[in-house]
């Protein structure tokens, strides 16, 4: 259960770094609706060396606005606002301290 809970707190902890991280100081571009895959929106945007990467998320229209990591630019996030952020931020921090402690030995039963 550890490892599990582990693996939680990593996988969120990076999304949520990125998130905050990437707006900020990655590179921000426009990318460019391009397909459907089942029913997720395909995106496709050109990084600083001239090579498209694709973008998989519901989040816009005919166009998004993304930041991505300058050393690896196939990280990318779309942008979202500081209330959303903030708020991502604190239910995974909720999930993440409350599989902790739900798995620590403690409980609440005699």
């Amino acid at each position: 259960m550890v490892v599990v809970g582990v693996f939680l707190a990593f996988t969120m902890g990076q999304g949520l770094y990125r998130m905050w991280y990437l707006p900020k100081h990655g590179v921000t571009v426009v990318a460019r609706f391009s397909h459907h895959t089942n029913n997720t929106k395909v995106y496709r945007y050109t990084d600083t060396e001239g090579i498209t990467h694709t973008y998989d998320n519901n989040v816009g229209g005919q166009t998004v606005e993304l930041s991505y990591d300058p050393r690896d630019a196939k990280v990318a996030v779309h942008r979202e606002g500081v209330y959303v952020r903030c708020m991502m931020t604190l239910v995974g921090g909720g999930v993440v301290g409350g599989g902790s402690t739900a798995s620590d030995g403690w409980s609440s039963r005699p």
